[in-house]
């Protein structure tokens, strides 16, 4: 009787050692406690910008815990807090629903264009589109490229591309085109391309920078443009990055479609030329020339 007594007490005092995770350091511990973890509960809240945390517990008074991510913020669609002007930027300012931070980015300033005046070439010259800004009166003019075939002059040949039937690609280094358009106004301008440019790059030009320019060094670039006669400077701090493009209508070896400010120039009210002269080996595709006055005179 003494003998099963101590039996049975032996076996209470293994089953308490072991029921929590092996009791103390003189349990058996070969035994693996197996955890039962109620249900979590949330100890920091997280918000926007900071995580949170949760916990659970079991029964033999073991914790865990784990983090809870930021929310991020949930901002609304914007209000404008400051309107563009055709000169000046402005600026709207998003409003998180949850925290109320807001933030702010810039509208772009910009022109608010018309609808379309077509003028039709003569023979020899150009036609193209002419808009005014419904806000400050400035003048666009823009002329399709390959208004160059059959009406303005073509020293060389424009390279048959059937991926981009309607750009100008001059064939070779050299090769250049003459567009010639008579404009009912004049005025100080600023001159546009809008097209794509070829990025491949051999390691001794700067392409691998995808500048819209693909001049072999920093002052270079790979073509020459005149207005009038007059020589249009460019330098390389106004190149236009290919992250700054606009979205494109075209992809794989070639930037998306985007315009490209190449710099100051005059217009006459009357005859004008521009010349555009590939002066280097690198493709670049011209989709139009974009002719801003800002303050037309006629």
């Amino acid at each position: 009787m003494k003998k099963n007594f101590f039996a049975t007490l032996v076996l209470f005092a293994s089953l308490t050692l072991t029921a929590c995770g092996g009791g103390n350091g003189n349990a058996n511990k070969s035994t693996k406690h197996t955890h039962s973890w109620g249900d979590w509960t949330e100890t920091k809240a997280a918000t926007c910008e900071e995580k949170g945390t949760k916990e659970h517990s079991c029964a033999c008074g073991e914790k865990q815990t784990q983090d809870i991510a930021a929310l991020g913020h949930d901002w609304d669609n914007g209000v404008v807090t400051q309107a563009a002007t055709c000169a000046v930027p402005g600026v709207m300012t998003f409003t998180c629903k949850r925290c109320q931070k807001t933030k702010t980015e810039e509208i772009k300033a910009d022109h608010t264009w018309g609808e379309a005046t077509p003028v039709a070439g003569a023979y020899n010259e150009a036609a193209y589109n002419i808009f005014t800004c419904t806000l400050c009166g400035a003048k666009k003019i823009e002329i399709a490229a390959k208004q160059a075939e059959g009406k303005s002059t073509i020293d060389g040949s424009l390279k048959s591309d059937t991926t981009y039937p309607d750009y100008m690609k001059l064939n070779s280094n050299g090769d250049s085109i003459t567009y010639t358009f008579n404009s009912s106004i004049g005025g100080n301008a600023t001159i546009y391309q809008r097209g794509v440019m070829d990025y491949w790059h051999d390691g001794n030009n700067e392409n691998q920078a995808r500048n819209y320019y693909s001049g072999k060094n920093s002052t270079d670039g790979n073509f020459e443009l005149k207005v009038n006669d007059q020589v249009v400077d460019y330098s390389w701090s106004r190149d236009v990055t290919y992250e700054d493009m606009l979205p494109g209508e075209y992809t794989g070896s070639y930037s998306p479609l985007g315009d490209a400010k190449i710099g100051a120039c005059a217009i006459n009210a009357g005859a004008n030329t521009v010349t555009y002269k590939r002066t280097e080996s690198y493709n670049m595709l011209i989709k139009d020339f974009v002719i801003i006055i800002d303050q037309p005179q006629a």
